[in-house]
């Protein structure tokens, strides 16, 4: 049996007992060799308790050299790891946790901007996982209805931020309320139309840049909508109007 004693963190006598003078301890090793015909054997060894100090710098959380903790806010701390000897090693550990501020907020209907400032940024669209080209600025516009999110490097870390929504690219007027959507937008053809509640009837209508009528229908009891624009690319309106008075208009941009 092996152990070690004195006044190191954790430390503790072993299966023969030990000593400390300092910071110097004894490990004692205890042999029963009784079979091969001797007495107990005591064999003796001095192991050295050590201290030591070390300064580290991380983001968000840093994980102690025992592994035991993880520390998430500057401070000063204590942690115990083994040494050469066998013994133990008391270190101070003056830490320093950074974050990147990685708040976001909707400023505007079609814009975004990160709470950091004096930072870099990088706007990814949270729909398709893709960084967006060319958007690193502290604030963000949308040309597409979409949910958006902005990765924030700021003091040596990165974080990246919660995904807002915007939805009122091309809306020109809208009396059904936040919860009305007309999307995707720009789109290949398809559109979906959300109105939010259930709508006795609604008629919808689609018309070109040239003021031409191409799509016209009417539903009933529906709070959702599907339609296809079969014409040329280029810009479209799509007026709803629903038989208690609620009327929207959006711009909508065929690809």
């Amino acid at each position: 049996t092996t152990g070690c004693s004195g006044n190191d963190k954790g430390g503790g006598g072993g299966g023969g007992g030990g000593s400390s003078d300092g910071g110097t301890m004894t490990n004692v090793i205890v042999t029963n060799a009784a079979q091969l015909g001797h007495g107990q054997l005591i064999i003796t060894e001095n192991c050295t308790s050590t201290t030591g100090t070390l300064t580290a710098t991380a983001c968000d959380s840093y994980v102690s050299p025992s592994g035991n903790y993880t520390w998430t806010t500057s401070n000063t701390y204590m942690d115990t790891i083994p040494n050469s000897t066998g013994c133990d090693s008391v270190i101070t550990v003056n830490l320093t946790i950074n974050t990147a501020d990685n708040g976001i907020s909707q400023t505007g209907p079609l814009t975004l901007s990160a709470t950091a400032s004096g930072a870099t940024y990088q706007w990814i669209d949270c729909n398709s996982g893709l960084i967006m080209s060319g958007e690193s600025a502290q604030t963000f516009t949308a040309t597409a209805n979409g949910s958006y999110s902005v990765i924030v490097t700021e003091n040596g870390c990165t974080s990246e931020s919660i995904c807002l929504s915007i939805t009122e690219v091309g809306l020109i007027e809208n009396d059904f309320g936040a919860k009305f959507l007309v999307y995707p937008n720009p789109t290949a053809g398809k559109l979906s139309l959300s109105l939010g509640d259930i709508q006795s009837e609604v008629t919808v209508t689609v018309t070109n840049a040239l003021g031409q009528v191409v799509i016209s229908q009417k539903h009933e009891n529906t709070e959702s909508i599907a339609i296809e624009i079969n014409g040329a690319t280029g810009y479209y309106m799509v007026d709803v109007l629903s038989s208690n008075g609620k009327h929207a208009l959006v711009r909508v941009l065929k690809k």
